[in-house]
């Protein structure tokens, strides 16, 4: 019997969800420089702005329908990095049918369609882990508590890839606080206040973060090294910075004198919840929302980001600083801070 994937083809052909995102166009940079055939898998009606004119496929599916993903795998695929997921929603449900049942669809029609997969990279996130305690870190060993709907749908994913661990050769990564350009959630709060004049004092708390472009290297390399074949990583950098840290570095690259305003809880949440409903009503981006103050309630999310280091050789290239001189560049040419 003819089988689909017994085709030529010399080049290894990679398969993005999410692609159209905030990491996941930032993959797809890196992964067209390295010659790969690049597809995109996207829901119809997504902006495709940061994939104009690059040397990719696009196909259109819902990751929650399984049989609009069946058509797209209809040709082998050597890698697939999954980022498709849901960051934020007021219906939780939603978190767990995109981020849990989603994964596990995108997984059986790689199984049912036998697609020679060298490798599924899950980009998963710290939130699966949980927050840590004011002194101690995180590992990849230690048991997971994650807080929030968000969290705790990708901890689920995660599981959903580890039932299929002898059928799937997966890796999975928690990536930390992310921030970078074209990046309009969590962090981008920060840039925003501080172009504003006002610097948010959240306290003591204290968090690893990674540069995009340190991350999507990871990424790369989950996928590309055979020993990360079935593990979990926590990817940042090994420095964990204060709120206080973060929010000085970002103030002093955008240059404006700015003002400390402390936030106590009970303001941060009910500013979370305002924005998100006017947000939800205008069909606007939020300055801030109730997911992210329900994060940022927890303090301390630091974590032990050594085992990347140790087995597959990556160490962030980006410092904090140099991150954001970049960061503030590209959101000041886009317009979205002035």
């Amino acid at each position: 019997m003819f089988n689909l994937y017994e085709k030529k083809n010399t080049r290894l052909r990679v398969l993005v969800t999410g692609a159209s995102g905030f990491i996941g166009s930032h993959l797809i940079d890196l992964l067209c420089e390295k010659k790969y055939e690049v597809v995109c898998l996207i829901k119809k009606g997504e902006n495709t702005r940061w994939l104009d004119h690059k040397n990719i496929q696009i196909r259109y599916g819902d990751i929650t329908d399984k049989k609009s993903i069946e058509s797209v795998i209809d040709d082998p695929f050597h890698y697939i990095y999954h980022l498709a997921g849901v960051m934020k929603t007021d219906k939780p449900q939603t978190y767990y049918k995109v981020n849990a049942e989603g994964t596990r669809n995108l997984v059986e029609v790689c199984i049912e369609k036998k697609v020679p997969l060298k490798r599924f990279v899950y980009t998963s996130s710290a939130a699966a882990s949980g927050p840590s305690g004011k002194y101690n870190t995180l590992r990849e060993t230690d048991e997971c508590r994650p807080v929030t709907d968000y969290g705790k749908s990708k901890l689920e994913a995660e599981r959903v890839l580890f039932q299929y661990r002898e059928r799937i050769p997966f890796t999975i990564l928690r990536p930390t606080l992310v921030y970078g350009p074209r990046n309009p959630h969590g962090i981008f709060a920060y840039f925003q206040f501080a172009a504003r004049g006002f610097k948010p004092n959240l306290g003591d708390g204290m968090a690893n973060l990674i540069y995009v472009k340190d991350l999507i290297r990871a990424l790369v390399l989950a996928a590309e090294i055979e020993e990360a074949k079935g593990r979990v990583y926590l990817v940042g950098e090994q420095r964990i910075y204060s709120f206080k840290e973060l929010g000085d570095t970002i103030s002093g690259v955008i240059g404006r004198k700015t003002f400390t305003v402390r936030i106590p809880t009970f303001v941060l949440f009910a500013s979370g919840a305002l924005l998100q409903t006017i947000a939800n009503i205008t069909h606007t981006r939020p300055l801030f929302d109730l997911r992210r103050a329900r994060d940022m309630n927890y303090r301390y999310w630091r974590f032990d980001t050594s085992k990347i280091e140790r087995e597959l050789g990556f160490f962030p290239v980006y410092s904090l600083r140099d991150g954001v001189k970049e960061t503030v560049r590209w959101y000041r040419r886009e317009g979205w801070i002035k």
